[in-house]
């Protein structure tokens, strides 16, 4: 195990064993910063420190770029660092690319301290355990091109700070737990080319400001909480080639100038609220569009008529009514439907518009004599989603719950396929795996339930 030596021991010997030497040695602030480094995340442990904490001149340590006296570089990647950021990294004034990546044990917070690094372009703690927030001292960083802290543990917002960085050529910050709304000064960032920020828990609408990006071609926004429309703005990104807005809980119209995009982009709007509605530019513009499944539409009763509202142009939509699970009626181009039957209704829709989507409702009960109606399926309590739908092997379910769950799987013919039960982690995003290996092609009901009476229920289509 190596001899930890202080920084100052280690110039003063540096300065009496090796003289000529003293000029390769970098500046004071520079030892300090990298030493409280090595002592900080477990240097004896890593997979390699060649020269770390020696006599060799600080250059000739491994991972370390020198120059005119100044560390410009620490480059870490995949070395097994264990432990936390010191606050000293900034005194690393001078370094532009900073890079520990794929080191999954650093964990506590990012110090604030990191908005001294005034001359980094590059930083990279991504595939780590960090926790807290993003400083809003990263909103100093006025070079920084590079910014990836995907796959850490991250909360909190999105600062806004960031939105004034605008050498900022990427942004990663995908699979974390960030919330809150996405900040509209995104739209000052006029060379960013790369936007990811999937697989977190925002909020609220896609900020308008985005269409500025002119120079954006991957826009990432996927497995989120973003609700409302999406902007007509997005359709001005002429350089575009990948949007995913998948997974979250956008509606409305599909804008036009989204079909105005280039035709090689690669587009997904899957598990959303969207219907029929805008999808035919869609499905003839791209190659391979993504957009189904979407979610549940909702069922409206009215003087013993149902009836849904898929979108699109009526006469080219066709409804398959099911009763009690068995198919009941087909009507092409009436979207209602007029009961004189008890029973459990639902309704499979389609549309020429948009061959690969088909919209599932929820179901009513529906009781002769006293016009008993019951929804179950409209309940978002729960925010649970289901993907890949429809599914050959294995889904992937996630939801929000609160304390024991009970998760049921059944046929159109109400056998149980399939129970779980469990203890859910409140407040957080829970995730399991369905198998459904063994299932007959067909459609399944999943219903979730917690202690608190919250519940859900969703369609899984099952198909080889």
């Amino acid at each position: 195990m190596k001899k930890i030596y202080s920084i100052f021991l280690l110039i003063s010997i540096i300065s009496i064993t090796q003289p000529n030497l003293v000029s390769a040695q970098v500046n004071v602030q520079d030892s300090i910063a990298l030493v409280a480094i090595y002592n900080s995340m477990g240097g004896a442990h890593w997979r390699s420190s060649i020269n770390w904490l020696t006599t060799a001149p600080v250059q000739q340590w491994e991972g370390i770029t020198v120059q005119n006296n100044r560390v410009v570089t620490v480059q870490l990647g995949s070395y097994n660092l264990n432990g936390i950021l010191p606050a000293e990294i900034g005194y690393l004034t001078h370094v532009e690319k900073f890079d520990l990546r794929e080191n999954h044990n650093i964990s506590g917070t990012i110090p604030p301290e990191i908005g001294n690094m005034k001359n980094l372009k590059e930083l990279f703690i991504y595939n780590s355990k960090l926790t807290g927030s993003i400083p809003h001292e990263i909103g100093k960083l006025k070079m920084l091109e590079a910014l990836y802290f995907n796959g850490d543990l991250l909360t909190g917002s999105l600062p806004a700070e960031i939105g004034y960085l605008t050498n900022l050529e990427t942004i990663d910050v995908h699979y974390n737990r960030l919330s809150d709304t996405l900040p509209r000064q995104l739209g000052n960032l006029k060379n960013i080319s790369t936007l990811s920020l999937s697989s977190n828990n925002f909020t609220g609408s896609i900020p308008v400001q985005l269409k500025n990006l002119t120079n954006l071609v991957w826009l990432d926004l996927s497995r989120n909480q973003l609700t409302g429309k999406i902007p007509s703005g997005l359709g001005d990104l002429s350089i575009l080639n990948y949007l995913d807005l998948s997974f979250n809980k956008l509606e409305g119209f599909i804008p036009t100038h989204i079909a105005d995009l280039p035709s090689n982009l690669r587009i997904y709007l899957n598990n959303n609220n969207f219907t029929f509605a805008g999808m035919v530019r869609i499905d003839k513009r791209f190659y391979k569009p993504a957009y189904s499944p979407q979610a549940t539409i909702p069922m409206h009763y009215n003087n013993n008529i149902l009836s849904v509202s898929v979108g699109g142009i009526l006469a080219f939509n066709t409804y398959n009514w099911y009763k009690n699970g068995t198919l009941y009626q087909t009507i092409t181009g009436d979207s209602t439907l007029p009961v004189n039957e008890s029973g459990s209704y639902y309704v499979v829709a389609t549309s020429h518009q948009a061959p690969k989507l088909t919209l599932y409702s929820d179901t009513i009960n529906y009781t002769m004599g006293n016009n008993l109606i019951a929804t179950n399926l409209s309940n978002k309590n729960l925010s649970a989603s289901l993907y890949p739908n429809p599914v050959k092997e294995n889904a992937t379910l996630t939801f929000y719950a609160q304390g024991k769950y009970t998760i049921k799987v059944v046929d159109f013919s109400g056998k149980l396929m399939q129970i779980r039960t469990g203890i859910a982690v409140n407040g957080e995003k829970n995730m399991l795996q369905l198998d459904a290996s063994k299932f007959a092609n067909g459609l399944y009901m999943v219903t979730i339930s917690d202690e608190k009476n919250n519940n859900q229920i969703l369609k899984i289509n099952k198909s080889n």
